[in-house]
């Protein structure tokens, strides 16, 4: 066999191999890189949370400051009635104690 067919023969099949191995592997490639691209927007929406969440993450943050400032106020309304002597109740009333 002539060493110059041989190396042709190579050449095309090689050719030949890349030319059949792109057209089957173009649609893998193709669904691979939209994997891909699906995962990074996954993450970018963990690390940036949509603006409702946002918004919700908010008001909850605004509820909690609610919440302990009529903490703080109920602490101080019984304290100054623990504070107060407790009132003399009349002969006739009936009221439980």
């Amino acid at each position: 066999m002539d060493p110059f067919f041989a190396t042709v023969m190579a050449a095309e099949v090689m050719a030949l191999a890349i030319i059949v191995g792109g057209v089957l592997m173009f649609p893998t490639a193709r669904r691979m890189g939209r994997y891909v691209e699906m995962l990074i927007e996954e993450r970018r929406n963990r690390l940036n949370p949509p603006k409702d969440v946002q918004e919700l993450t908010e008001e909850l943050e605004r509820t909690r400051e609610e919440l302990a400032r009529l903490n703080e106020r109920q602490a101080f309304v019984e304290a100054l009635l623990a504070s107060r002597p407790a009132p003399a109740l009349a002969a006739g009333d009936d009221a439980a104690p």
